[in-house]
Formats: C-alpha cells, sequence, structure tokens
C-alpha cells in the first residue's frame, strides 16, 4: 500500500487525528496499487488536495468501513476494489472537532465563513427529512441548503469524479448526512473527545498486552 492515514503534521503526533481525518476529508478508490491488483485502497478526494505539501494521505477498506457504509440506512462493505464512489460526510458529523483538532478545516477548505455555514446545516436520516428541513434552513437563512450541499460534494469529491456516475448525478459511498459504518458512532465520539478515544486506547492497548502473559509481566525497576 501507498501512503499515510494523516496529514504530514499529525502523522509525527500521537492523537486521534486518524478518526478525525477519516471524517474531515473525502475519499475515492485507487485500485491495484503499485501494479498489484490485490492491492487497492482509499485517497483523498479533496479539490484542493496537493500531495507535495498534503502528503500521500489514505486509507484502507478496513478503516473507511469504521465510518462509511455504501448502504444509506444499513451497512454494506465498502470495498476499493469493487465500489465507484466518493465517500463523504457532512461537517456536521465532526460538529467542534473541526475547529479543535482540525484547524477549521473541511475537505481542504480553510475559509472560515464557508465552513462555519457548512456546519449549520440540520443533520437528517431520510431524504424526506433533509427536504423538509433544508427547505425550512434555506427560507430562514435566505440561502440555498441544497446549492450548499453541492458546494460541500464538490469540495469534498472534485477529484473522485472518474469514480461517479456523471456530473449531474454524483455517486456518494451511502449517506453523507449521517454516518452508517460498523463503527460509526465511535469514530464520531473519538473525534469529538480525544480522552474517550485516549481511554479506550489504553484498555485495548492493556488487553493486547497482557494475552498470553497472565502471571508473567513485572514493572520495570527504576
Amino acid at each position: 500500500y501507498d501512503g499515510w492515514w494523516s496529514d504530514p503534521e499529525n502523522s509525527r503526533m500521537f492523537n486521534s487525528n486518524f478518526f478525525v481525518s477519516l471524517l474531515a476529508n473525502g475519499w475515492m478508490p485507487k485500485r491495484s496499487v503499485d501494479g498489484n491488483q490485490d492491492k487497492n485502497q482509499w485517497i483523498n478526494s479533496n479539490s484542493n488536495f496537493d500531495m507535495w505539501t498534503d502528503g500521500k494521505q489514505m486509507m484502507l477498506n478496513t478503516d473507511i468501513c469504521l465510518a462509511y457504509s455504501a448502504g444509506d440506512m444499513e451497512y454494506v462493505d465498502m470495498k476499493a476494489q469493487t465500489f465507484n464512489c466518493c465517500a463523504w460526510s457532512m461537517p456536521s458529523t465532526l460538529g467542534d472537532a473541526i475547529y479543535e483538532l482540525n484547524d477549521g478545516k473541511f475537505c481542504g477548505v480553510t475559509d472560515s465563513w464557508t465552513v462555519q455555514t457548512w456546519n449549520s446545516l440540520p443533520q437528517t436520516h431520510t431524504v424526506r427529512e433533509r427536504m423538509l428541513s433544508w427547505n425550512k434552513w434555506s427560507e430562514e437563512h435566505n440561502r440555498d441548503a441544497h446549492s450548499m450541499f453541492r458546494e460541500m460534494r464538490s469540495a469534498c469529491c472534485q477529484n473522485a469524479s472518474e469514480y461517479m456516475w456523471n456530473e449531474s448525478h454524483k455517486r456518494d459511498c451511502g449517506a453523507v448526512s449521517f454516518n452508517t459504518g460498523r463503527a460509526a458512532g465511535w469514530v464520531e465520539r473519538f473525534v469529538q473527545d480525544e480522552d474517550v478515544w485516549l481511554e479506550n486506547f489504553y484498555a485495548a492497548w492493556r488487553t493486547v498486552m497482557h494475552l498470553g502473559s497472565k502471571g508473567k509481566l513485572v514493572f520495570l525497576h527504576d
């Protein structure tokens, strides 16, 4: 495989940016890595993504499936080798983590007013809910919520156009206003509270380190 799970800055740090990166960027399939048909991955599809400054950012199928699903309401495995779609979710799934843990960036967009406006769009769980709530939002804010949605999609998925049906009918990987991946709830909790991730990381690490070593581990001496 080819790449890292975070940007160059966060790749040097022990933090929960892996989960932030999952939700704060768009992802598109990259097949036959280095010519190997058995190696397929997901790469950053943000419209302004620059590999030379942002580094090679990638996710494996087992990473993407934590947050995303190919199904709108139910879980369907995400496989880079077979799916032609862009995996992304609305900034409202990140909440304040956009500002606290990602420098106010969403899919590479850094304009704070734009990101804040996008983040104010309400989350919905069905197409009907989206139509009703977004129409109401449009009236209250004197802006077209549906046009803003297309702006977000373009920012997250512009580089994934070859994996989508056509320009008029974009193909998203499942729902985008809420996440239906295998561990979507935990991903959002880890994104919104790094302490929760640290507590669970410690518990998992302790369990793994103790496997097969009951009664054999000792504390290091000074």
